[in-house]
């Protein structure tokens, strides 16, 4: 691999998080990444749903032609004793179905996230490390233009997720 400040791979995901400072690229990652599994507060009302095996009951959204939703429950150990209740549809139309509280959803918080803050949306349960972006540089000294977009990058965080 030729000696570079920043890994770019794929034309965009830049992963392996090895950084000096990663302290700093992880309070970054919190800010822009992570994926949900998100309803809409109108269908959620006051439920609580403590455990990933409590959401079995709901309604799921889920893009067409993936597993999220069976992934995600395998991944925390749920084993399921009856089919989910799963539609299936393009992203773009999933992101409409959950605002009108359709049903609940395995996305990218990014998203979601003002209608979080405006509390339009409820998080069931976060992964905030998942879905994410990270940056690799080199140990040493980074050169001005790598620190000018770690700036850039801690700046606008916030903005990316609008």
């Amino acid at each position: 691999m030729p000696d570079t400040d920043l890994v770019v791979i794929d034309g965009n995901l830049i992963e392996k998080p090895v950084l000096r400072d990663m302290h700093r690229i992880v309070a970054i990652a919190d800010r822009i990444g992570g994926m949900v599994v998100i309803g809409a507060s109108t269908l959620i009302d006051v439920r609580k749903f403590d455990a990933p095996s409590a959401l079995t009951e709901m309604p799921w959204l889920q893009e067409l032609n993936t597993n999220e939703v069976s992934d995600w429950f395998a991944r925390r150990g749920v084993k399921l004793e009856r089919p989910l209740i799963v539609s299936q549809m393009p992203g773009n139309l999933i992101m409409q179905a959950v605002r009108r509280g359709d049903g609940i959803s395995y996305t990218a918080r990014a998203f979601f996230q003002e209608d979080i803050r405006a509390g339009r949306m409820q998080v069931l349960h976060s992964e905030p490390a998942t879905g994410i972006y990270y940056l690799e540089l080199n140990s040493g000294i980074q050169r001005p233009f790598v620190r000018k977009f770690l700036n850039w990058l801690e700046q606008n965080a916030e903005t990316f997720t609008s």
